[in-house]
């Protein structure tokens, strides 16, 4: 069974923006949207809309 799905689409694809990087990543229930990592000259920030949400040793609910 697939630990990852989801859905993504770029936001700033054709825009003017030249150092922004936005997405919408719409993740199916009990799912992950892509496995940990980082990034070394980008930050991420994440908006949860609806439904819990987890990182490596914490919980939001």
């Amino acid at each position: 069974m697939p630990l990852y799905d989801s859905m993504v689409g770029g936001v700033s694809d054709g825009t003017a923006a030249q150092k922004l990087g936005c997405g919408v990543d719409t993740v199916a229930p009990g799912k992950q949207s892509c496995p940990y990592h980082y990034h070394h000259s980008q930050e991420e920030m994440f908006i949860i809309l609806e439904g819990p949400a987890a990182w490596p040793g914490k919980c939001w609910q």
